[in-house]
């Protein structure tokens, strides 16, 4: 009984959020009026923001772990930790000058990344709403529940516009100090050589072979992995992200670039042509190659975090002035979410959401 009950509380706290955000993007699908376009998606990152800055110390994967720090560092002095960067450490100490209490650290980190995507996407895209609500069912949730990596996300696409400006020292020093609070945001620098090579589907074809070879002698991703995130986390090796996630996160990004190929044919669109464009793309692919790689190293999920907002970006370009595909995106989307609540509710840390109580 107390599982069913707990089932239900889970179900109607994701879906009454999603509900909301859903019906402000379907009210919003007229392009002609752009600057109501940015103020709707402004809400919806605004929104999003506010529950990740103000949600409970037991909501999220890490939370707990990062308020415990807070703590140790405020009563105790120190803020040794092998396993936080410098940067993390130093803007705790930072808050900590100023208060003790661990809820500005969650509300600057979440404003930052927020605010980030708002220009990203504002930027970039030219289907903001949808770009809105596909983070929401994509990301909010496994980014958000990564604190210190949600930080380093936000400087990684600040270093993004740099790079599409062609300003490569701005994006690798921005790289560098987002791998001051994540060290695996040190994987983004892949972007830089690819960025300028154009992805076709026959090299979409030999990654995704590549991976899958490799995927089966996991042990050659041993160093790797503890080059990018230390040792602690090699004793991920050999523990799976469970088949479901594995097949859906790998097929979703590849099924929009398959769709993207197929209008190619039909359109010639000058978003294509651009950087921006080629680096969404790109993005795409890589988290989509991170997890199907996850089915025998799960920890390899957390670095395909960094390639999210960009594939958001990449589904708002395919999915632009598409009405048909936007709804069944939604839908589709929606329904793996609710799956995974119901089949796999022990990776679900997020939801039944509850605010901190002050």
């Amino acid at each position: 009984m107390l599982l069913s009950i707990s089932y239900k509380n889970i179900m109607i706290s994701y879906v009454s959020y999603t509900f909301i955000f859903i019906m402000i993007g379907i009210t919003s699908l007229n392009y002609q009026y752009k600057d109501r376009l940015k103020i709707k998606l402004a809400f919806l990152l605004f929104s999003m923001s506010m529950m990740a800055s103000f949600r409970g110390y037991d909501v999220g994967n890490d939370t707990r772990s990062y308020y415990n720090f807070f703590k140790q560092m405020v009563y105790s002095n120190t803020d040794f930790d092998p396993r936080i960067e410098i940067g993390y450490r130093y803007f705790n100490i930072f808050i900590a000058f100023f208060s003790e209490n661990f809820t500005w650290v969650l509300f600057f980190s979440s404003l930052f990344l927020f605010v980030v995507l708002y220009k990203f996407y504002v930027k970039y895209s030219n289907n903001y709403i949808m770009c809105g609500i596909f983070f929401w069912l994509i990301g909010f949730i496994t980014i958000i529940s990564a604190t210190r990596q949600a930080v380093a996300i936000g400087f990684v696409y600040l270093a993004i516009i740099f790079l599409v400006e062609r300003k490569r020292i701005l994006f690798f020093s921005f790289v560098i100090i987002a791998a001051s609070f994540h060290l695996s945001a040190m994987i983004f620098l892949v972007m830089l050589p690819l960025s300028n090579i154009k992805l076709t589907m026959r090299k979409v074809t030999i990654l995704i072979s590549v991976v899958t070879a490799i995927t089966l002698f996991s042990s050659i991703f041993r160093n790797i992995i503890i080059i990018f995130l230390g040792p602690y986390y090699a004793n991920y090796i050999g523990t799976s992200s469970g088949i479901l996630a594995v097949l859906f996160n790998s097929l979703m990004g590849l099924l929009y670039i398959i769709i993207d190929e197929f209008q190619n044919k039909n359109t010639s669109d000058d978003v294509r042509k651009s950087h921006i464009y080629n680096i969404s793309k790109w993005s795409t692919l890589i988290y989509s190659a991170l997890a199907l790689a996850s089915y025998n190293i799960s920890i390899i999920g957390r670095l395909s975090y960094y390639f999210i907002p960009g594939l958001v970006l990449y589904i708002s370009y395919v999915t632009k002035r598409k009405k048909i595909l936007n709804f069944i995106s939604i839908v589709f989307l929606f329904a793996y979410n609710i799956m995974v609540l119901w089949l796999r509710p022990e990776w679900n840390s997020f939801f039944p959401f509850s605010f901190i109580q002050f």
